[in-house]
């Protein structure tokens, strides 16, 4: 079973981000350089979708989706995912959680199928997978930072290249955070 390393998974993400799910299972995408499907991707031409419909979209549910963008369109997307979609705290997050999901025993399994003399014709959802590093975000519409502690993906894999459509927090740990709080410390001693 291949296991995916970070890198492998950002650059699943990336190739996915925008693509029409029928340009990705014609594995019309799959050859070309990022300079080439750069320029085709559409963020869609209003505020009320993330993106165009059936698109790779997981970077919708990262909470600096929108961060030094200067577009009202992608302000307002941004705005409207808040409020709608639950959220990685940022890329980092959603790349770190997402190669876990993918490298799950579940996930695994999926992506087995992918290999067979019948492979799946859409992408495959790994649902509710518990998480064991320590991932952060937000509940839709929420702007408390949260301990996530399941995460879902959905990926398809065509020609041999993989694909990953959309990642998103599933379920959250209940209670406070637990982050460290700042306190006063005493740290005269360190400098006397």
């Amino acid at each position: 079973m291949p296991l995916y390393t970070p890198i492998q998974i950002e650059a699943a993400l990336a190739r996915a981000n925008g693509q029409t799910l029928t340009a990705i299972k014609s594995a019309a995408l799959a050859a070309q350089t990022p300079e080439v499907r750069g320029p085709t991707r559409n963020f869609g031409s209003n505020q009320n979708v993330a993106y165009k419909n059936k698109t790779g979209h997981a970077y919708a549910h990262v909470a600096t989706f929108s961060e030094g963008s200067i577009d009202p369109v992608v302000k307002g997307m941004a705005v409207k995912q808040a409020a709608e979609k639950s959220r990685w705290s940022d890329r980092r997050t959603c790349i770190g959680a997402t190669t876990e999901v993918m490298n799950s025993v579940d996930g695994q399994s999926k992506v087995q199928k992918f290999s067979t003399a019948n492979p799946p014709a859409g992408p495959e959802r790994i649902q509710r997978v518990a998480l064991v590093g320590d991932f952060y975000g937000f509940m839709s519409g929420s702007t408390e930072l949260r301990k996530i502690s399941t995460g879902t993906t959905c990926f398809f894999i065509t020609a041999g290249v993989l694909f990953v459509t959309t990642s998103y927090p599933e379920d959250f740990v209940a209670g406070p955070l637990g982050l460290i709080q700042d306190e006063d410390l005493d740290l005269s001693a360190l400098f006397g």
